[in-house]
């Protein structure tokens, strides 16, 4: 329990790197697949140009912008990764046994504050 105290070691630094910019590259995915299905929708002619144009933008200024101040700035991804864990879109089969000890205390706070969310809906 060194690292809890002194910070990560250079190994889980790494490994909380490559596992963010997994994170980052799925949820991104997931926000572009949203857009795909609005050019599609459109194509089909479901949806009005206008109303696909603003989509764009709203990817672009909103979910994108979010996900890259998530992911993409700062060197210290604990958060963004616990918060990918606990949400399910990195799995705890894909991260070291070391590191899910690490991250433990904050996946735990996200998990409860999801219940927490999903109990006030």
């Amino acid at each position: 329990m060194a690292e809890a105290m002194n910070g990560p070691t250079k190994a889980l630094k790494k490994e909380l790197a490559k596992l963010n910019d997994m994170a980052y590259r799925r949820e991104l995915s997931l926000e572009l697949e949203k857009l795909l299905d609005g050019f599609k929708a459109w194509k089909n002619g479901a949806k009005d140009i206008f109303d696909l144009v603003e989509s764009v933008h709203e990817f672009h200024e909103q979910s994108a912008r979010k996900l890259y101040e998530v992911h993409a700035t700062g060197d210290d991804h604990r958060g963004a990764l616990a918060f990918a864990l606990a949400e399910g879109t990195i799995k705890e089969s894909e991260v070291s046994e070391e590191l899910r000890v690490f991250l433990g205390p904050i996946i735990e706070f996200y998990r409860r504050q999801s219940e927490d969310d999903s109990a006030q809906t």
